[in-house]
C-alpha cells in the first residue's frame, strides 16, 4: 500500500482525500480505543496513570497530524511536477502511435507487435542485470540507457514476444533524442496506442513501468551530465 501511495503521481485533490482517509482511520481507531481504555481502568481500579486517559484523544490526533503531513508531501511533489511540464510525444512515437491506432482488430494489432518485437536487436549480456531490470513487468524485461545528455541510446529485451514488441514501440520512438526530451514525455501519451482493451491489465501495467524505466534512466543520465 505504501508503495502505491507513494509512488502514483497525486494531484492536490487526491493529496486531500488521502489526508481525510487518514484522519477518519485515526479516529475510528481512538473511537474503539475508548471501550478497551475504560476497560483497563476498570480491570485496574483506577490505579492506571492519569496521564493515559487521554489515549483516545490522541489516536485521532495523530491521525490529523498524518494525513496533514502526507498532504503537505504530496502537494510538494505535484508542485515539483507541474514546474517539469511534461513534453507531448515525439515525431517518430507519434508516428507509431498513428499506425498502432489504425489498425481495426486486436488479432492484427498482436501480430504487429510480435513483427515489431522481433525487430527489436538484442540487448547486451552486460546490460541483463538487476538494476536495468523494468518492474512489475508479467515477464522479466530489461532496459538501458547509455549515450549523453544530447543523444540517448536506448536498448531493451524482454522474454516474451508481446512484451518485447512493446518495447520496441519505445526504443524505435525514443532512441537518438536528447535526455530532458525522453524524461519529459508524458507517460499518459502510450494510452493513444489503444491498447487498453487489447492487452491484459498486466501487460498494459507493463508497458508503462517499461516507459517509466526509460524514463528514470534519461533522467539520471541527463543529470549526471549537468553535475
Amino acid at each position: 500500500l505504501a508503495q502505491v501511495v507513494f509512488q502514483i503521481p497525486t494531484t492536490g485533490m487526491q493529496a486531500w482525500w488521502w489526508a481525510i482517509v487518514v484522519v477518519t482511520v485515526g479516529a475510528a481507531w481512538g473511537r474503539l480505543a475508548q471501550p478497551a481504555h475504560d476497560g483497563w481502568v476498570a480491570a485496574t481500579q483506577g490505579a492506571l496513570d492519569p496521564q493515559w486517559n487521554s489515549l483516545p484523544v490522541l489516536l485521532p490526533a495523530a491521525g490529523i497530524v498524518v494525513g496533514a503531513a502526507s498532504s503537505f508531501l504530496h502537494g510538494r511533489r505535484h508542485l515539483k511536477a507541474r514546474a517539469r511540464p511534461a513534453q507531448p510525444a515525439p515525431p517518430r512515437l507519434q508516428e507509431l502511435i498513428k499506425a498502432f491506432g489504425s489498425i481495426p482488430n486486436v488479432a492484427l494489432k498482436y501480430s504487429a507487435l510480435i513483427f515489431e518485437g522481433s525487430r527489436l536487436p538484442e540487448l547486451s549480456p552486460a546490460a541483463l542485470v538487476q538494476e536495468n531490470r523494468v518492474p512489475g513487468c508479467v515477464s522479466r524485461t530489461w532496459v538501458s540507457v547509455s549515450g549523453d545528455a544530447a543523444l540517448v541510446r536506448i536498448a531493451a529485451h524482454s522474454e516474451a514476444q508481446i512484451t518485447r514488441g512493446l518495447c520496441a514501440l519505445l526504443v524505435t520512438g525514443l532512441d537518438g533524442l536528447p535526455a530532458a526530451e525522453v524524461a519529459n514525455v508524458d507517460p499518459a501519451v502510450l494510452q493513444e496506442f489503444g491498447f487498453g482493451d487489447t492487452l491484459t491489465p498486466g501487460r498494459n501495467s507493463g508497458f508503462l513501468n517499461i516507459m517509466l524505466s526509460i524514463q528514470r534512466q534519461a533522467r539520471k543520465l541527463g543529470e549526471s551530465q549537468v553535475a
